[in-house]
């Protein structure tokens, strides 16, 4: 049964499932990048970020989302309230 649908653009790369949290990402060619981070339950969008590349996969390793793109590996911070880009 599908309870809900999230806008068009903004999934065309991974799909992880973090908690309460559905994380995608989406970006093409010309297009910029974003990993994007969804209430499970309501659908609701709850964080876009700025990828510098297309996310090819994901990874949580402790407190950390790794995103792998094609050429390098962004670093985010996961907290209860939000996720945070890394320096």
């Amino acid at each position: 049964k599908v309870r809900w649908v999230s806008p068009d653009l903004r999934s065309n790369g991974p799909v992880m499932g973090y908690g309460e949290y559905l994380i995608t990402a989406y970006g093409f060619t010309a297009e910029p990048d974003y990993l994007y981070v969804f209430d499970k339950r309501t659908g609701h969008q709850v964080q876009r970020l700025r990828l510098a590349k297309a996310a090819e996969e994901f990874a949580v390793v402790r407190d950390r989302l790794m995103v792998r793109t094609y050429d390098s590996i962004e670093e985010f911070r996961i907290r209860s309230d939000a996720i945070h880009k890394t320096d």
